[in-house]
């Protein structure tokens, strides 16, 4: 059932997930496709997720977007300093900007990685988890892990884990996707696009992050099948042993934290 509705508000929109954004030729949504956009989340009550440029919108389409509750999605690169500094997530796509990054509480940060400047760079994660509410770790090319990656990776969640177990045990409740999502999950959550959430491309027309919906505009096509999903997305797939290991470690290391077994199976969220 949708619960979602996804509004890129431009062709050059950030990217929040694995899927890059390769587009650097600017094309904003028209006004009157935003409204109509607004209007049928308003209709079939969706929670409406505004995905931003780097470059700040015309006044006009901020007024519109105001008509409405919902979250903002922004690079930490944005132009509009106020709407970074409100926004609900923020994507970081450079570990540079790490460094001059101004924190805010209520806010969550979405860092997208190669698993090699992951393996280079993660001791710099560890500040972030006592100064933001939420951290993702997004590995972009998830795809090229090798089996010589695993020990590697390993290493990565077994310092990062330390680094949790200490702010669990200074009363902190540190939020990190790569580890602390396993506490609270009993059963597997993907993306779930196409089915929990729909998205609105600056062009009027309806996608999900698994392919175009070749629908007639603004209306909604049926979800995905499993077989079209399996034939015909772009969906990085990850090998089974490599998804026990790390839920298999992953346990260990909340078992630590929580001071509770937690069952481990492969019937989780991972990604």
């Amino acid at each position: 059932m949708l619960q979602y509705l996804i509004i890129l508000l431009d062709d050059t929109a950030t990217s929040f997930c694995h899927y890059g954004n390769r587009s650097d030729s600017r094309k904003l949504i028209s006004i009157e496709d935003l409204k109509a956009g607004i209007f049928f989340a308003m209709k079939e009550n969706l929670m409406i997720q505004f995905v931003y440029p780097d470059y700040e919108l015309p006044g006009e389409y901020k007024d519109v977007i105001n008509t409405i509750d919902h979250s903002d999605i922004v690079s930490c690169r944005c132009e509009d300093k106020a709407l970074r500094q409100k926004a609900d997530v923020v994507v970081i796509n450079d570990w540079t900007d790490l460094e001059n990054l101004q924190h805010a509480d209520e806010t969550a940060y979405v860092l997208r990685t190669t698993k090699s400047d992951l393996f280079d760079n993660y001791a710099l994660i560890k500040p972030m988890l006592s100064q933001v509410k939420r951290l993702n770790v997004v590995v972009t090319d998830v795809d090229e892990f090798a089996e010589e990656d695993f020990a590697r990776y390993q290493n990565v969640l077994s310092s990062l884990s330390e680094e949790v177990e200490r702010l669990y045990a200074n009363g902190q409740s540190p939020q990190l996707n790569l580890l602390t999502d396993r506490m609270v999950l009993g059963k597997m959550n993907n993306c779930n696009a196409g089915w929990e959430n729909i998205t609105l491309a600056q062009t009027g027309s309806f996608t999900s992050a698994l392919r175009s919906i070749t629908a007639q505009r603004l209306t909604v096509r049926k979800p995905l099948s499993a077989s079209s999903v399996k034939r015909d997305s772009a969906l990085v797939t990850c090998s089974r042993g490599w998804i026990l290991r790390t839920l298999n470690f992953i346990g260990s290391t909340m078992r630590r934290c929580a001071g509770t077994a937690m069952p481990i199976n492969a019937s989780v969220a991972y990604g």
